[in-house]
């Protein structure tokens, strides 16, 4: 958790308190406590979220793979067979859209 704290000395440390001394003066206590609070809140909400997500992971069954997908049957496939082969790519450019004459060409 402190790991950034590995590269100081104790002289930058020192610097760094007598900094937030004069910043914070009187209200370094409330700050402490506030700052505190904030992290136990983070905490509890992060513990929320992981017991959300390991109670959704035991309802569906758990940790198995995802289920594949098999190919639509005949009642699911559409009439005009548009499930059968995929759209047509229509990503041409405007400048290979044009047909040019080998006489246009050479201009």
């Amino acid at each position: 958790m402190l790991a950034f704290l590995q590269g100081l000395s104790p002289l930058h440390l020192l610097v760094v308190a007598i900094v937030a001394l004069l910043l914070f003066g009187n209200r370094l206590p409330d700050v402490a406590r506030s700052l505190g609070k904030a992290v136990n809140e983070f905490k509890r909400g992060l513990k929320d979220v992981q017991d959300e997500i390991s109670r959704d992971d035991s309802k569906s069954g758990g940790d198995g793979p995802p289920p594949k997908l098999s190919p639509p049957t005949e009642s699911q496939r559409l009439d005009d067979g548009s499930a059968d082969h995929p759209a047509p790519d229509n990503t041409a450019t405007a400048h290979n859209d044009r047909v040019e004459s080998p006489d246009q060409a050479k201009r």
